[in-house]
């Protein structure tokens, strides 16, 4: 059983990973017993993080053919 961060639940709720319907930034806000402005800075950081992730590994695969 693998245990989610505060930050990943809020993520997965805000984008209805867990549901299948995404939330408002207001109402995961509500949930979590956070600001508005905290939720945003936390899905930022996300996106931060996964383009991140992403220009990795599309420079591991550039080195490993050659380019």
């Amino acid at each position: 059983n693998i245990r989610l961060t505060r930050s990943q639940e809020l993520i997965l709720k805000r984008v209805g990973i867990t549901t299948g319907i995404p939330v408002s930034t207001q109402e995961v806000a509500d949930e979590f017993g956070c600001t508005v402005e905290r939720v945003r800075a936390i899905e930022l950081r996300f996106m931060r993080r996964r383009e991140f992730i992403r220009r990795r590994r599309m420079r591991d695969f550039l080195d490993s053919i050659g380019l």
